[in-house]
Parts: C-alpha cells; structure tokens; sequence
C-alpha cells in the first residue's frame, strides 16, 4: 500500500534543502512524508473534485 519512495531532494523541499545535495545528510527536521500517495486515496480525492460543490451537503 504505502511502499513508493519519492526522492525530494530536487523538487523545493524545505526538508531536503538543508542537506545542499550531500547524500551522506540526513535531514530531522520536518514531519514530512517522503513516500508516494497511495492510489486509493487519489482515487477518493478525485471523486470529491470531481463534484459540482465543494460545500458542506453533497449535491
């Protein structure tokens, strides 16, 4: 389920800019994942974006 690494270190991430490319640092900085999103939660958050209404009742 969640078993996707995703490499930051390029992408602007406050977490991965404090090590300046050096692959020996390991940043303890920020509670931040760095695994891809599970593709049944995309697939949940697709179906709520893809409604008219984003408001509280479903429509």
């Amino acid at each position: 389920m969640i078993d996707t690494n995703v490499d930051r270190r390029h992408d602007n991430s406050d977490k991965w800019a404090v090590t300046k490319d050096d692959d020996q640092l390991l940043p303890m900085t920020i509670a931040d994942m760095d695994i891809a999103t599970p593709q049944f939660i995309r697939e949940a958050m697709q179906r709520v974006l893809n409604k008219k209404s984003a408001g509280l009742y479903d429509t």
